[in-house]
């Protein structure tokens, strides 16, 4: 698929007078206590509903996830068509400060029953440029701005997200949790085995995809994942060699259970991304 509280500074002052004699005095600068360093990493979770533009009433269900390094996926998936703005990039935190460029674009995420639609931007473009800035506090919120551009130049205005801490982040990362089988949006298998090797033939494309899924770190339900296409169709063969790389995490709230998955990669000039649920 071709491409989606503030920290308290605390002053002291104080003067000190001499005693006797001429009276004088003098100050002491006043000490600042540093903001404290806050931490983006984990899963992050939001629900909406559209309040203007032509998805008024619709419901927009978010996910973000952020690795320890700060690299981050994000997906908003429209629950009435199935259309989804994803966005892929790295944050920057300072104190609670939130910042980030990011390469978003417009996907199907999944199929909705009686709805066929093009998911694209309203000027019929599919990718877009964001840059972001907000706020986040440690496994309790993190607030959003973004304003984007689509590659045709037209601006998307700007909006603000509040994302709460996800009870997804409970989850113990472990490639012998994830691993097993996978149905993709168009009926395709991918499995993983338990050494976290990927593997796929896809039926849309007749793409091959061999990768890993990696875990970073054992505090997060966060996944590096890289995956290499080969063998594609003629008319995918320009995906030939191409490597994508993201981010997943495992969700066992939810029956069947899934893997919430982004990649994405850079090649001739385009900007390519895959972003599915995928059931296991």
């Amino acid at each position: 698929m071709k491409t989606i509280n503030g920290i308290f500074l605390a002053t002291v002052s104080f003067v000190l007078t001499a005693c006797g004699g001429g009276g004088g005095g003098s100050s002491a600068p006043p000490a600042v206590t540093p903001p404290v360093q806050q931490n983006a990493a984990g899963i992050w979770e939001q629900s909406y509903v559209v309040t203007s533009g032509i998805n008024t009433g619709d419901t927009i269900k978010s996910v973000m996830l952020i690795s320890p390094s700060s690299s981050f996926f994000d997906v908003g998936v429209n629950q009435q068509n199935g259309c989804a703005g994803i966005g892929f990039g790295q944050a920057a935190i300072s104190g609670s400060s939130f910042t980030a460029n990011e390469q978003g674009a417009i996907v199907q995420f999944t199929t909705v029953p009686g709805i066929n639609v093009n998911c694209e931007y309203p000027d019929g473009s599919t990718t877009a440029t964001v840059s972001i800035t907000g706020t986040v506090t440690t496994a309790q919120s993190l607030v959003a701005t973004g304003t984007g551009t689509t590659s045709l130049g037209t601006s998307l205005g700007s909006t603000t997200e509040t994302f709460s801490y996800s009870a997804l982040n409970s989850i113990p990362p472990s490639l012998a949790t994830v691993a097993g089988s996978y149905t993709t949006a168009d009926g395709s298998t991918l499995t993983i085995d338990s050494a976290g090797n990927i593997a796929e033939l896809n039926n849309t494309n007749g793409c091959t995809y061999t990768g890993t899924l990696s875990i970073p770190s054992t505090s997060y339900n966060i996944y590096n994942v890289a995956v290499t296409v080969s063998a594609c169709n003629p008319a995918y063969s320009s995906w030939d060699g191409v490597t994508f790389s993201g981010l997943a995490a495992y969700d066992s709230s939810v029956t069947p259970n899934a893997l919430i998955l982004g990649v994405s990669t850079s090649s001739g000039g385009s900007f390519l991304a895959i972003a599915s649920a995928l059931q296991k």
